[in-house]
């Protein structure tokens, strides 16, 4: 009899902690220790959207499938200038990593096709100023050349010299054939010589030959004397005088400036 309940009890105790082994595996894992399911995707890092106040600025965007109007958003608050997004970039997510970038380089890796309108100045030690930025995909149309940069006027110059004395002396037999103001604008690049030449009439005849309009805004008495050969725009407006605006818009896809409108203003004051 005492052989039969030690065997009976020996069974007793077994079902017993087999019992308790399927609980532990098949019940629920106690309350207050966290559970990670298979698959499951890792949270994702705080976006990053920085630039800095030093020159030149440098652009840090960190993001994971962020909406790019969001990104464009933060840049242009933190750069105080408009960046623009056709329709077609407005629905799209981004994930970008890169840190300290200019504006260009910036920019390119936010849209196939980027365009930034500047402020060029005659003084070369005012670095040129970004005044918007156009974020568009491949193959659409770009935005107009007039959407950032619009003039009130445009000034027309009539060449000539209404005081010229019918009793000057005829011009020397060498100089016959050369005239006192050549411009040209080849593949980008300008040429141009000046002898003795108001400002104002070289301006209008170089807006002429870029096929842009020409805003006078100040009445000026300069004259200029120079001359250089292929010059790019912006390099040539600065052998002019300090108080010329150049506006002209960068294709980056292109890597082409497209000239906009060139104005004349008055001397800063010191």
């Amino acid at each position: 009899m005492r052989i039969q309940r030690s065997v009976c009890l020996a069974l007793l105790l077994s079902l017993f902690s087999f019992s308790v082994v399927c609980t532990a595996q098949d019940g629920k894992e106690p309350q207050g220790k966290p559970t990670t399911k298979a698959g499951a995707e890792p949270e994702k890092k705080p976006s990053i959207i920085k630039v800095s106040k030093d020159l030149p600025r440098a652009i840090t965007v960190k993001v994971e499938d962020v909406a790019l109007t969001e990104v464009a958003s933060g840049i242009s608050s933190r750069l105080k200038i408009p960046v623009n997004l056709s329709e077609l970039m407005r629905k799209q997510t981004v994930s970008l990593d890169f840190e300290g970038l200019t504006l260009e380089p910036a920019m390119r890796l936010l849209a196939p096709q980027v365009f930034v309108d500047y402020e060029y100045s005659g003084d070369a030690s005012i670095q040129p100023k970004a005044l918007a930025v156009y974020l568009y995909g491949y193959n659409e149309t770009p935005p107009a050349l007039t959407e950032t940069v619009k003039g009130s006027s445009e000034t027309l110059m009539i060449e000539g010299n209404t005081e010229d004395s019918t009793d000057a002396p005829s011009p020397a037999a060498g100089d016959k054939d050369e005239k006192p103001l050549e411009i040209k604008f080849e593949k980008q690049m300008v040429s141009l010589k000046s002898k003795s030449q108001p400002l104002t009439v070289v301006l209008a005849e170089l807006a002429s030959s870029l096929g842009i309009p020409f805003e006078l805004r100040y009445e000026s008495r300069e004259v200029v004397n120079t001359s250089f050969n292929s010059y790019r725009i912006e390099d040539a407006i600065r052998r002019l005088s300090p108080n010329v605006r150049l506006y002209l818009r960068s294709d980056l896809q292109r890597a082409e400036n497209i000239p906009l409108r060139l104005v004349l203003v008055a001397p800063a004051k010191s």
